[in-house]
């Protein structure tokens, strides 16, 4: 392969002449793409500020500048047509081709089964999600007295998702969860895997693992917590044992309970709601009480368990890290009914729209840049420390990369808010 004449999609090139090839060549170099091939697991960090930050910096700064994977010197501005030999097979061979390729696909899918490929359980989730929402809530309505906790509330999620609920004390997450779980009558459906909260209460919880924010456990060790709870949820010895290790709670087996860290707790409260193999999974401020640390390991194994197993996740948080690393939606609920629907990105710049850039630059070429920042309206301004300072909403940050593409940038800071003085 030359890699030459191929159309890419993230190509930021121009076509002068018309030619229908790009005027420079396409460098794949691209740093934290080149991260997750030596670590796949930080591909949930994808669409975080680390992650942009990283691609900032490696943009920005010669240093951080990674060697790129592959250059096509002569890229297409559009993708290049079908043969025709190609969009249209001869007919006497599609019966065969179609043969040939329901073999090759057997095959493949049997191997896959045989070796236990992890590519075929990271593709799981999204396969069955397009068979229907695991769970469906519909017009939910809870009230006391004449306040109502929640209001006309209705979403769906499927298999393989994560859905942050998202608002002030009072907003109606901790009531929607405890609906979900049965425990509060609503006005109304509720569905959890099929199994309607009502009619279905026993069925439907049986499909739900709950993480409390708080963990109460009996005082004895954590083997014979998990034993105990797998007594009540008639899940067999063995699942108790692969969750002690899949958990990383081995090691902490023959411990007290009241041994353990909070982040250990967390962990154990988790195995105990995964005993029966759930296929919902329903937290409430799952890393309020857990330091940085602590958080994000239990955060990365919430991913795991949604990404390789397909676990659907609905969870109430106050983190905004915590939604931008696991959640695939966030409902936004204000006074109990549900207000809008966000991607983290959305969220994250709706509550934190301005983004404050500071760089240092070369003393003699301070004034410059100021004046180039300035003359293209972004409010700029030197500051004490002797470096060039720019303001700008979330929105612009890529016109402001295009003016900086030639600054000698020795070092930048980048920092967001909800609003700059």
């Amino acid at each position: 392969n030359l890699w030459r004449g191929n159309y890419w999609s993230d190509y930021a090139g121009f076509d002068a002449d018309g030619n229908g090839v790009g005027d420079t060549p396409y460098r794949a170099e691209r740093l934290f793409e080149g991260l997750t091939d030596r670590e796949p697991l930080l591909r949930a960090l994808v669409y975080s500020p680390a992650a942009q930050a990283l691609e900032f910096a490696g943009a920005a700064l010669p240093i951080f500048r990674p060697q790129p994977k592959l250059t096509d010197a002569a890229p297409r501005m559009t993708p290049a047509a079908l043969p025709a030999a190609t969009a249209r097979p001869a007919a006497g061979m599609l019966p065969a081709a179609l043969v040939l390729l329901g073999l090759g696909l057997l095959g493949v899918g049997l191997a896959y089964v045989k070796k236990g490929s992890v590519m075929a359980r990271a593709l799981q989730p999204a396969a069955a999600g397009a068979a229907g929402p695991v769970l469906t809530v519909r017009s939910v309505t809870k009230r006391y007295g004449r306040a109502a906790a929640l209001d006309g509330v209705s979403f769906e999620a499927g298999r393989g998702e994560a859905l942050a609920l998202w608002g002030a004390n009072g907003a109606g997450k901790t009531t929607l969860i405890k609906a979900l779980l049965g425990l509060v009558e609503v006005e109304g459906q509720i569905e959890v895997g099929g199994h309607n909260v009502r009619a279905a209460g026993k069925a439907a919880r049986r499909a739900v693992g709950y993480v409390p924010q708080d963990v109460a456990f009996y005082e004895q060790s954590v083997q014979a917590t998990l034993a105990y709870f797998a007594r009540l949820k008639a899940a067999p010895p063995e699942r108790a044992a692969q969750l002690l290790e899949r958990l990383g709670l081995s090691a902490h087996a023959r411990k007290s309970v009241s041994a353990l860290s909070g982040g250990l707790r967390q962990r154990l409260a988790l195995a105990v709601a995964l005993l029966s193999d759930p296929p919902v999974l329903l937290l409430d401020e799952p890393t309020a009480n857990l330091d940085a640390q602590a958080q994000r390991d239990y955060l990365a194994l919430l991913a795991g368990l949604r990404q390789t197993e397909g676990k659907t996740i609905l969870f109430a948080s106050h983190r905004l890290e915590e939604v931008e690393l696991l959640a695939n939606r966030v409902l936004v609920l204000e006074h109990g009914r549900l207000v809008d629907t966000l991607t983290p990105a959305e969220l994250l710049t709706r509550l934190m729209p301005y983004v404050k850039l500071t760089l240092w630059v070369p003393e003699a070429q301070r004034p410059a840049a100021l004046e180039r920042f300035t003359a293209a309206g972004f409010n700029a301004h030197l500051n004490g420390r002797g470096t060039v300072v720019v303001e700008v909403r979330a929105e612009e940050k890529q016109a402001l990369l295009q003016l900086m593409h030639d600054l000698p940038v020795q070092d930048f800071e980048m920092e967001r808010g909800a609003l700059w003085k």
